[in-house]
């Protein structure tokens, strides 16, 4: 998270010109890490992406963990798969 902050006051900070108008920039990113959030690649990827998408909605400019979201309700194929293991 630390890491995450630093670069988001780092791009704040800067300005890009373009045709002469300064244009200050922003991030909003969203941090998640294996194994806490996810077991394999395609889950950490969308527990960084809901991160992303709640800091966007947080009022943009933020960074969010995927420790600060509730949970994830299970997919239907994941809850198949629970009652199929179960016996």
């Amino acid at each position: 998270m630390k890491t995450a902050e630093r670069i988001r006051r780092a791009i704040e900070k800067d300005q890009v010109i373009f045709e002469a108008a300064r244009i200050t920039l922003t991030a909003s990113i969203g941090v998640a890490c294996w194994p806490r959030h996810a077991k394999d690649a395609k889950g950490l990827i969308a527990a960084a992406d809901r991160a992303l998408y709640a800091a966007k909605q947080a009022g943009r400019n933020r960074v969010v963990s995927a420790s600060a979201l509730p949970a994830e309700p299970a997919s239907p194929e994941l809850k198949a798969r629970a009652e199929v293991a179960k016996g």
